[in-house]
């Protein structure tokens, strides 16, 4: 039984949510995306899943942009273990203050990735940083539910194909629920990701002790993939350099669907949508210290703004535009796509069993590079605007 074309499937598990009879689970592909499988035995053909499926129901919703913020966590230690600029974590602190969940992102065992829902402060710090691998959301679907019927507040932080399926799911409006999307590059797969940490882990991979995929070392914008083990040895390489990030980074390991999202776009399913400011320069002192992680924090409803307007003390920001929120973020408005023709030459390579390094080598021929005076560039953007100053007086 296909539930949707398999070329539109996100793999969100929306579908295994709303089956009442158990006959839906999530498996990967030969490539290592996952897929809704149907057990037939189960299945009664009452179609629910495929009325639901937000890939048969893909909708616009209605322009619903409002403001554009630049700004990060006042709180230093947590905007240095946070991808960009930790905004997440202060509107995570207020729900949670008030008696309220937040479902967000973790590693499990086998530094697989899943999405869970806790209403304990000293948690949330197992949602920090990026997780560069598409998230198993499992039954989370059907415990938000739960939750907000019973009155409690829940912020959901999810991709946009995840934030449409929760909203299909729920089929109404909640006062309670508050939802966060990311300007989304892309979901790799989960059996290259293996491959990858094969190769660098040289047969130590059951020793990794931390994985994070945008190490601020030295700086955010320009940042590092960093694997701790336990024995106290680390591998730590510019993501310019990473093969696993550059194939990302450029399209070939990302799911099918990704290619043709419909969710990018500035009509979004979210409240908030949050990215990295990338390109950010510093227009007064307030800003000067950007290099440490700047996020671009899109309101798109009136609970966004309401939520952000409570915890905007705890926030470093200014007001900035739409042309600029588009400018650091090609996500907003088209998808990152490669042809098929180079994509079906990429997964024979892959299926062939080529390292994820010879990969990259062979198929990434215009390497990003870091530059070799960053650290020149970055002081003349953090000061920049001095000088403006001083010239038109």
């Amino acid at each position: 039984m296909e539930i949707c074309k398999t070329e539109l499937c996100t793999g969100c598990g929306m579908c295994m949510n709303v089956c009442k009879h158990g006959a839906i689970s999530m498996h990967t592909d030969k490539h290592g995306f996952l897929y809704p499988k149907v057990d037939e035995k189960k299945c009664t053909l009452c179609n629910q899943c495929k009325k639901f499926c937000p890939s048969n129901n893909v909708t616009e919703p209605a322009p619903n942009l409002r403001t554009v913020y630049a700004g990060w966590n006042k709180n230093k230690a947590i905007r240095k273990e946070s991808t960009s600029g930790g905004i997440f974590s202060i509107m995570a602190k207020k729900i949670i203050s008030e008696g309220g969940y937040v479902a967000g992102v973790r590693w499990v065992n086998g530094f697989r990735v899943k999405h869970d829902l806790i209403s304990d402060e000293s948690q949330l710090s197992l949602f920090y940083g990026s997780k560069y691998i598409q998230s198993y959301t499992g039954n989370i679907y059907l415990r938000i539910k739960e939750k907000l019927n019973e009155g409690k507040s829940v912020l959901f932080s999810g991709t946009p194909c995840q934030n449409s399926a929760l909203r299909s799911f729920l089929g109404k409006e909640y006062a309670n629920l508050f939802q966060i999307d990311l300007v989304c590059h892309g979901v790799p797969s989960y059996d290259l990701f293996d491959r990858y940490i094969d190769e660098i882990c040289e047969g130590k991979s059951s020793s990794i002790k931390r994985i994070r995929f945008r190490h601020k070392a030295p700086f955010w914008d320009f940042c590092n993939v960093t694997i701790d083990f336990e024995d106290g040895t680390q591998y730590s390489v510019p993501t310019v350099d990473d093969p696993f990030f550059s194939l990302f980074n450029i399209g070939y390991s990302i799911r099918e669907s990704c290619g043709n999202c419909p969710y990018t776009s500035l009509e979004r399913y979210s409240d908030i949508t949050l990215a990295d400011f990338w390109g950010f320069k510093p227009e007064n002192f307030k800003m000067h210290n950007y290099e440490k992680g700047v996020s671009c924090i899109l309101i798109n409803s009136e609970k966004g703004q309401a939520i952000f307007d409570a915890v905007s003390s705890a926030v470093v920001y200014e007001q900035s535009t739409v042309e600029r929120a588009k400018k650091a973020n090609k996500s907003l408005y088209a998808p990152y796509a490669i042809s098929k023709e180079l994509s079906k030459l990429f997964w024979e390579d892959y299926e062939d069993g080529m390292p994820v390094s010879e990969l990259c080598s062979k198929h990434v021929q215009n390497p990003f590079k870091k530059p070799s005076l960053l650290w020149l560039r970055i002081l003349k953007y953090k000061y920049k605007w001095i000088f403006s100053k001083v010239v038109h007086k």
